[in-house]
């Protein structure tokens, strides 16, 4: 029985570690947006594809809760570049 409560708490701790893990690494990720605003503007990425800044956040908070399976479709995610109204991003 100790040989099994012993193996049960190494499982377990091993599992809280992951779990932990897991949960920090989405935190970081996708918490604070000011972090991909700074890289946007640091690569220029708006002239890139002729996108206003806030458009583009938009656009990648859209992705960002369809990757996490709060958004059903791609075509949800609506944005405004090349000056017209457009479904999607690309």
């Amino acid at each position: 029985m100790k040989i099994l409560r012993f193996f049960l708490g190494i499982i377990l701790s091993f599992s809280l570690m992951f779990i932990v893990l897991v949960t920090s690494i989405e935190i970081a990720a996708y918490s604070d947006f000011s972090f991909y605003e700074k890289e946007y503007e640091k690569y220029a990425v708006t002239n890139y594809v002729d996108i206003s800044m806030s458009d583009l956040i938009e656009c990648y908070k859209g992705y960002d809760e369809l990757s996490k399976g709060d958004r059903e479709k791609l075509s949800d995610i609506k944005g405004k570049y090349c000056r017209n109204p457009r479904h999607g991003f690309l």
